[in-house]
């Protein structure tokens, strides 16, 4: 369902804002390059990061004419949807992280939506969610540890999956179903949602598939864990990126980020990224939200 809006109930806005977003450098020495994590808040890499300012446009959707056709995730590999069914309770428990009613009422509006958002989609796997906080004002946020009860916002452009990972979390979280599952369109799609709103504190960034030189902008990386190894992009500058994001966003307004499609001509992925907005007004809230990591397929084997 597209977010529709009075048009008297919206204020003036610019159409771009200067803001820093975070890019990485490759190794000098060619090396592919990683991130490892550790069991505490701790984690090493071999390349190093810049900040390049960018202008990014502020696409609102009370504001843009036709813009349910101008943003999806077929297209500019995002797309936002309009979804009332949480609870203002069940949304304050997922922010203090009670896991248990996230997988049991949360899990399943989440994949109700997708059924119903997506087009093709006949099976949802969701394989693991992550809530997201800020801690104080911007300097305070990016100083304190990152830990369990600390997941903070990544301030940084990427990308959740790679080909590779991709299909191998199709065989991790279906392998008896997985040969015949590939043999359709499958997508992995993130599903962010604010915990409370309007969104001012450390927003998330979209970056228009459209304007991603897939060959040169995105990188390979690996994600070193104890005990296993995942595989992400790290993106670099490009000045032909175009970013937006959803000015003001509540929880109603929901997020969908593809990561990860199998099928031929439609955007692929979207970088992403959470930055600092200039200025907030006075009070601003610090940001609370749940992204829920889902692979999508088109096909069904339960159903068959």
């Amino acid at each position: 369902m597209a977010i529709t809006t009075s048009a008297e109930t919206v204020k003036p806005i610019p159409p771009t804002i200067p803001i820093d977003l975070h890019h990485s450098i490759l190794p000098a020495d060619d090396s592919k390059p990683y991130i490892r994590l550790s069991q505490g808040s701790e984690y090493e890499h071999n390349f190093a990061e810049e900040a390049h300012p960018v202008s990014v446009n502020i696409n609102d959707a009370r504001n843009v004419l036709n813009w349910v056709n101008e943003f999806h995730m077929d297209k500019t590999g995002f797309q936002f949807v309009l979804d009332d069914k949480p609870s203002r309770d069940l949304l304050n428990a997922i922010s203090h992280r009670d896991d248990e009613r996230i997988q049991k009422e949360y899990y399943p509006m989440v994949e109700e939506l997708l059924l119903r958002e997506v087009e093709g989609a006949k099976k949802v796997v969701i394989f693991d969610h992550t809530v997201r906080t800020t801690l104080g004002g911007p300097q305070e946020d990016k100083e304190a540890p990152q830990g369990p009860q600390n997941r903070k916002p990544v301030r940084k452009a990427h990308v959740d999956q790679t080909t590779p990972a991709a299909i191998q979390r199709v065989h991790k979280h279906c392998p008896e179903q997985a040969e015949k599952l590939k043999k359709g369109r499958f997508r992995i799609v993130n599903v962010w949602r604010p915990l409370r709103g309007p969104v001012r504190d450390v927003p998330l960034a979209f970056c228009d598939y459209r304007t991603v030189n897939h060959a040169s902008d995105l990188h390979a990386t690996d994600l070193i864990y104890p005990g296993h190894t995942g595989e992400i992009f790290t993106v670099t500058h490009n000045p032909e990126h175009q970013w937006y994001f959803l000015r003001d966003q509540m929880p109603n307004e929901v997020a969908l980020i593809k990561c990860f499609d199998n099928k031929e001509g439609v955007a692929k992925l979207t970088p992403h990224s959470a930055f600092d907005l200039p200025n907030p007004p006075e009070g601003t809230l610090p940001r609370h939200s749940i992204e829920v990591r889902t692979l999508v397929f088109d096909i069904n084997p339960d159903q068959e």
